[in-house]
């Protein structure tokens, strides 16, 4: 999918963002997570099992990347072609130790060669192909890629997959606000994602205006109307500075 952004009347279109996008450029070399479910693999054959069995769909998903302990080769990934109750099925078989492996870990960004690292490269024919460019690169690389429109970058976090494997990014515009009417407006400009059962959805909602302080001194209320409401989750951002600098 391409996100729209749109700040002081001018328009900018970010390049291609997998659906699975890591937050942070220095997430982009790899991040993991260890899966609950203990699975079982067999030599020469492509097909996971649960050890219990349990069902894992909303759990595993295909086109997830993952290393088990017991692999012969350490930095392989292999990438899941179904899941199915307490089953999952490789897009090629398994070469490694039999049985239950310790551990199995699923994997986001990450180097590799030219047509599958998901290092942010910028569209070439020869060195970066459309499809390379789609699948590679955060969130943050794809967004900062809009200069002159963001100068002072952006802080993302990411929270994913949910049971449907679904991903939320929250963005903060580092730049000062502008007047609302021209402030920092992010939409959906296309979305040609797809699952297994149709089309993949692509939303984009406000969370809250943007707003440049005048004074960093003294005391500071927010919310303004003083009090939090039970349940309701708040995010915040602390920077200090003494006579040697920020910190």
């Amino acid at each position: 999918f391409r996100l729209e952004l749109e700040v002081d009347g001018f328009t900018s279109i970010t390049a291609s963002i997998p659906y699975d996008a890591v937050a942070l450029a220095s997430n982009e070399t790899g991040i993991s997570e260890e899966l609950i479910p203990t699975l079982s693999t067999t030599t020469n054959s492509n097909v996971l099992a649960t050890m219990p069995p349990i069902n894992i769909k909303g759990i595993l998903f295909p086109g997830d990347r993952l290393r088990f302990s017991g692999q012969s080769m350490p930095y392989k990934y292999y990438h899941v072609q179904s899941v199915a109750g307490t089953s999952a099925t490789l897009t090629e078989g398994f070469f490694g130790d039999d049985g239950v492996q310790i551990s199995t870990t699923r994997y986001y960004g990450g180097r590799g060669s030219p047509l599958s690292s998901r290092i942010y490269c910028h569209l070439n024919e020869d060195l970066c192909p459309a499809d390379s460019e789609a699948k590679s690169g955060s969130l943050q690389s794809k967004l900062e890629d809009l200069s002159p429109a963001i100068q002072n970058g952006v802080f993302i976090d990411r929270n994913g997959p949910n049971a449907q494997n679904g991903f939320i990014w929250r963005v903060t515009f580092l730049d000062d606000a502008y007047p609302e009417e021209r402030d920092y407006a992010l939409r959906v400009h296309s979305n040609s994602l797809t699952t297994t059962t149709g089309s993949g959805h692509v939303a984009v909602s406000l969370l809250n205006r943007g707003r440049t302080y005048t004074s960093c001194t003294g005391p500071l209320v927010v919310p303004s109307l003083g009090g939090l409401v039970k349940g309701l989750h708040y995010y915040a951002r602390v920077s200090a500075r003494n006579k040697e600098g920020y910190s």
